[in-house]
């Protein structure tokens, strides 16, 4: 599932659907870091959100990437206002 906006989640063309996996890479792209800094924390123990073995593959579910995101936000940030009154 593919999308123009590196920092927007894509989303499932039928909500009935799970939430697709997305790689490493996606996940770097979204958080505007390396790969090889998601990496880093899975192999240090440090990945903040979690991450899923499918197959030889590593995985992870954006959503879950991105409630750690807002989670960081600065409690006055709009973002956390919003997270707060959902």
């Amino acid at each position: 599932m593919k999308t123009t906006n590196p920092h927007q989640a894509p989303t499932a063309a039928n909500e009935n659907q799970p939430e697709p996996f997305v790689t490493t890479e996606e996940v770097a792209r979204f958080l505007s870091l390396t790969p090889a800094a998601i990496k880093k924390w899975r192999h240090r123990g440090d990945l903040p959100f979690p991450a899923y073995s499918v197959g030889r593959a590593i995985r992870y579910r954006l959503s879950e990437v991105q409630a750690w995101v807002l989670s960081q936000a600065h409690r006055n940030a709009p973002e956390a206002r919003a997270l707060k009154a959902a």
